[in-house]
């Protein structure tokens, strides 16, 4: 994938994104970004915005005023824009608007206010589209490696949270085995690209991770997007034939806390 940004992924960031952990931007929310979607008629319709001709087009779908307003003030924010992609994309982290063409399918179909308006990520972006079967609570029954063994032999990826203790020790065990995987996190992005296996993962091809949250930040905030990331990355035919192998009257674990970074590597 090019290392620079389409016009699609401009506006999305221009819209929604917090360029530093310093910004305090009142970005749009998943409720005002839904809105703004459909009265454009999709997320790939936005392009215009950045053609020079703004006002005349959002007044031309009929927006609330207040909305507009917000809009096109964001959309000002180019030179900020700027200097956060470009430290971004040197980084090795590649972005994707919710109107670009390699945007997941699995997302797009999703109402626009509950799919990212931007995906961050590390490695490779055609492993989006790959099957993926999906790690979640109900997968807690098995043996991790048991678990891994069983997604390599359906030859497809694991698709799991990455800050969920659980489904972190299968990705791991993923790895182990030469299986591909699809990790998502809520945390920092960099972070986790930056420790030692899993960037050689991500190096090698077995390995991509993804964040609706821009690289670098330290964000407290509630995690919006990213257990929808998880699900509409995950090939659910293919998860339900995985769950069906263990035994569904034995109980769940709890499900364990959400951590970062605690790999003993």
């Amino acid at each position: 994938m090019s290392i620079s940004l389409t016009i699609n992924s401009q506006v999305c960031l221009l819209l929604t994104a917090r360029f530093s952990q310093r910004d305090s931007t009142k970005v749009l929310s998943p409720t005002e970004w839904g809105t703004l979607c459909r009265s454009m008629g999709g997320a790939e319709n936005l392009d215009c915005l950045l053609e020079g001709r703004a006002e005349a087009v959002l007044r031309d779908h009929v927006l609330k005023e207040e909305l507009l307003q917000q809009v096109l003030s964001l959309l000002g924010r180019g030179v900020g824009l700027a200097m956060a992609s470009e430290k971004w994309l040197r980084s090795g982290v590649w972005i994707l608007g919710a109107g670009d063409p390699e945007y997941p399918r699995g997302l797009r179909d999703l109402p626009p206010e509950r799919s990212p308006p931007v995906l961050f990520g590390y490695g490779s972006v055609e492993m989006l589209e790959q099957s993926a079967v999906l790690i979640d609570q109900r997968a807690c029954r098995a043996d991790t490696a048991d678990l891994a063994a069983a997604v390599d032999a359906m030859r497809g990826s694991a698709v799991g949270l990455l800050d969920m203790r659980y489904s972190r020790e299968v990705i791991r065990s993923c790895l182990n085995i030469g299986g591909q995987v699809l990790g998502v996190t809520y945390k920092d992005l960099v972070s986790y690209g930056s420790v030692a296996e899993l960037r050689q993962a991500i190096m090698n091809g077995s390995m991509t991770i993804v964040s609706s949250r821009p690289p670098g930040q330290n964000d407290q905030r509630p995690a919006v997007y990213e257990e929808t990331i998880v699900y509409g990355l995950s090939d659910m035919a293919l998860t339900e034939q995985l769950i069906r192998n263990y035994n569904p009257q034995e109980s769940l674990r709890d499900v364990p806390p959400t951590e970062q970074l605690d790999f003993d590597f």
